[in-house]
């Protein structure tokens, strides 16, 4: 039985939303596998991010397996399909209502990538070596699960700003340049903003440090 969804933020824009798309999956099919009762692995990218593979069921019974990431306090899904028969049925015997903490496979090392649908497709090119590892480790109850790892984060608080119009259509603009949702893209250069006004001492300055360069 699985169990009652958790509140998780997630950052949905049309370019995920089509990639999964491709593979018969809507946005209420990917929450309910990430904030359901879902089994991971964690891939570690060059650059020092990662990547999580999450196995679940959606409210109607189908096994997907869905990837993605976690920027601040968000979950980002990349891409997704349907898990094959063998590791549906495995997901069914093994998976639901097994206790597992995070571990990570430091052994496959994902190559940067220009954009998100150049990603998308790496990860849909290795689909199957990816079912395979999934089995191998349900069958030998290795950790998998993300745990608390979002819950470890900084807890956010809910804000309203009045963006200018042209400000927020160069932020679209460049976010789609580099295949995040803009809300990401603003978060991450208000952080990156902050960090570097803290690490100066400048209080007022990192706001007009935050600036949407369209240029290059």
């Amino acid at each position: 039985m699985r169990r009652g969804r958790e509140a998780h933020e997630f950052d949905w824009d049309e370019h995920n939303e089509q990639h999964l798309a491709k593979h018969g999956i809507s946005r209420s099919d990917a929450e309910d596998v990430l904030s359901g009762n879902h089994i991971l692995l964690e891939y570690q990218m060059e650059g020092n991010e990662q990547r999580w593979v999450a196995v679940g069921a959606s409210r109607t019974g189908r096994i997907l397996d869905i990837v993605f990431a976690v920027r601040g306090e968000a979950m980002r899904p990349i891409t997704g399909w349907a898990a094959d028969k063998e590791t549906a049925d495995l997901y069914q015997t093994v998976g639901t209502g097994t206790n597992m903490a995070k571990a990570k496979m430091k052994q496959v090392v994902i190559p940067k990538f220009s954009s998100e649908a150049e990603e998308a497709a790496w990860w849909d090119r290795h689909r199957s070596e990816i079912e395979v590892e999934i089995r191998r480790r349900m069958r030998e109850k290795k950790p998998l699960t993300l745990g608390s790892s979002l819950q470890g984060g900084r807890p956010s608080q809910p804000v309203t700003l009045r963006v200018p119009k042209e400000d927020l259509e160069t932020a679209r603009r460049l976010a789609a340049r580099k295949g995040v949702g803009y809300q990401t893209y603003i978060k991450m250069l208000l952080r990156e903003a902050l960090a570097k006004a803290a690490s100066k001492g400048q209080g007022g300055a990192c706001w007009r440090g935050l600036v949407f360069q369209s240029r290059g």
